[in-house]
């Protein structure tokens, strides 16, 4: 068993690069600045050169002036200082010329050319020099010069020896063949994969405290209300999926098997709406203002976590009882049906032949024999349970996992969302990992622990 947890470790360790890997390029495929989000508000109202030296200080204080992984890979036209570049507007700029043209050197000269005449000119040039620098074609840029001809001739002439260059280099179809350009170990992905397994996840962008603490109090009120909606749920579920086995022949399990089904097919939010506008307030009737309404917890002080989780407890049972109604619906049957499937095997013929008591195949054999599917099915469900509390928690304004997932999304607070994949992933591992030994425990032919040798 050791040898068998050891290699789930390992593979465990070998794909979290890879889930880092997806969540980080989903996130750099944002349209949202990373570099913005770090600078005050109140310095975007700057002048173009005091905004851009405040923001290539900012993302090189944060790392963000790096490429993006070890290699790149694009047309043999991009050279490796393009990787370099930090502000977005240069950025533009090379791409847009860079569709066109062979020579990356000419466009070079041309942008170092334009910043230097943008700094010197006068506010009558300025919108001129503005408008190339803002050009996505080299056609546009050669209309833009032409304007500037007659303003100023000596810009022009400064500026006119590039775009000619750049124009006898817009029919090179050598541009086309892909290049791959290797950056080393100074890249933003490996910088995020090292601080994780450095057990750094950073600081939140939203609020500036560490990723790792915001998270670990919002899982706390979520794993409390995962085992106490388990607690009363599975339990109970198994129990009755057993008793509308034996009683089938009844009137009552068809019944209750056709209210399950109808709690079963509602969707969560909208059972979790109703049951926030019925009970929580006495607009419809009094009678029904059962639970108290909806608040924010006072949970923000590490020091006063737990004590702010039993001050609201109260807030839990109807969030609780939401999330238990709808896995008691779908539990039961499944286990009924569980059941009703090992009726019609072989060895529970053989059994009754044999004379046993029908409770005694029930509890001695069928259940044995469906405990494997059981924990399978148990150990989904509490995976999947992790997905319905993000809309409980939304609903019911419970700062759990689920709604701190939904602000860092929100909010672009992409060092709590990448920490919040990787524990729900981390957490996926373990419960499959503790299933697969409970598996093998009840059933050992399967011998999952001798083919991990």
């Amino acid at each position: 068993m050791i040898l068998f947890i050891l290699k789930r470790l390992f593979y465990l360790l070998f794909s979290i690069p890879i889930v880092v890997f997806i969540a980080f390029f989903l996130i750099k495929a944002s349209p949202i600045d990373p570099v913005e989000q770090l600078i005050d508000q109140g310095e975007f109202s700057l002048d173009s050169e005091a905004y851009s030296k405040i923001y290539t200080e900012t993302a090189r204080n944060n790392g963000l002036d790096k490429p993006l992984f070890y290699f790149s890979i694009s047309t043999s036209n991009y050279d490796k200082d393009f990787y370099q570049l930090v502000l977005p507007a240069d950025i533009t700029f090379f791409k847009n010329l860079l569709r066109e043209s062979f020579d990356y050197q000419a466009i070079k000269q041309l942008h170092q050319a334009l910043n230097q005449l943008n700094k010197e000119a006068s506010k009558e040039l300025k919108p001129y020099i503005s408008s190339i620098l803002l050009s996505k074609t080299i056609d546009e840029i050669d209309k833009s010069l032409e304007q500037l001809q007659s303003k100023s001739p000596g810009y022009y002439a400064v500026i006119a020896p590039s775009v000619q260059t750049l124009k006898a280099s817009k029919s090179n179809l050598f541009r086309w063949i892909p290049s791959c350009t290797w950056h080393g170990l100074d890249n933003q992905y490996h910088q995020s994969i090292s601080k994780i397994f450095r057990f750094d996840l950073g600081a939140s962008k939203r609020d500036g405290r560490a990723v790792q603490v915001k998270i670990r109090q919002a899982f706390s009120l979520t794993l409390l209300m995962i085992i106490l909606a388990l607690l009363f749920c599975y339990p109970f579920s198994i129990w009755l999926g057993k008793q509308m086995f034996i009683h089938r022949h009844k009137r009552w399990p068809g019944i209750l098997e056709s209210i399950l089904f109808m709690f079963a097919s509602i969707p969560l939010f909208w059972l979790a709406t109703m049951a926030l506008s019925l009970f929580t307030t006495p607009e419809y009737a009094k009678w029904l203002h059962i639970f108290p309404s909806v608040s924010n917890f006072d949970m923000h002080l590490k020091d006063h976590f737990w004590q702010g989780i039993w001050n609201n407890i109260h807030q839990l049972i109807l969030p609780i009882i939401c999330m238990v109604i709808l896995e008691l619906a779908i539990v039961t049957r499944q286990i009924a049906n569980l059941l009703q499937k090992e009726a019609h095997q072989v060895y529970i013929n053989t059994a009754k032949m044999k004379g046993l008591d029908h409770k005694d195949i029930i509890h001695h054999h069928m259940y044995r024999s469906a405990r494997i599917q059981m924990i399978t099915m148990i150990s989904g469900g509490i995976t999947s349970s992790l997905a319905g509390f993000v809309v409980i928690e939304y609903i019911f304004n419970i700062l759990g996992i689920g709604r701190l997932l939904l602000d860092s999304i929100k909010f672009s607070d992409w060092p709590v969302l990448l920490g919040i994949i990787l524990l729900v992933y981390i957490l996926t591992n373990i419960i499959v990992t503790i299933a697969d030994i409970l598996i093998n425990r009840f059933d050992p032919r399967l011998n999952l622990f001798d083919h991990a040798q």
